[in-house]
């Protein structure tokens, strides 16, 4: 097991947004974003890739691909289904910190939740993707 301290990897720039990798793992990666005041991220797509958003610090929008914005503080979880779109933006006068992990779903159809084929999966998921075909099945 690793170990990261958010706070080591703390770094803000006048220019533009910082991301830093926390981790790298086979199936999922950790980053962690610096927004400055004003500064943002254009709306871009993660293929392929479940997005939980993990803000820290400060206060940012989330604008997705609609144009719909989602306000994103500290002490909240934020989860994006496989293939969404979005952008984030720091509107507030303070630092913006924010833990972001993405997580590979190989075979996903674009702009769904649906539960994949085990087989393709990496052994430690193929159990997940059991328990997602009986809860659907019974859901």
């Amino acid at each position: 097991m690793t170990q990261t301290a958010l706070s080591d990897l703390e770094e803000y720039s006048t220019d533009r947004f910082i991301i830093k990798p926390v981790f790298d793992g086979v199936a999922s990666m950790g980053k962690v974003l610096h927004l400055g005041p004003g500064q943002e991220v254009p709306v871009h797509p993660h293929a392929k890739k479940e997005v939980i958003l993990v803000p820290q610090k400060g206060k940012a929008v989330l604008i997705a691909e609609d144009g719909k914005e989602q306000n994103l503080e500290a002490g909240s979880v934020y989860y994006q289904g496989v293939a969404q779109t979005f952008g984030l933006k720091n509107t507030s006068a303070e630092p913006f910190q924010m833990l972001v992990l993405l997580v590979g779903v190989e075979g996903a159809a674009a702009g769904t939740d649906r539960c994949l084929p085990r087989a393709r999966l990496p052994r430690r998921l193929r159990a997940a993707a059991r328990r997602c075909r009986t809860s659907r099945a019974h859901g």
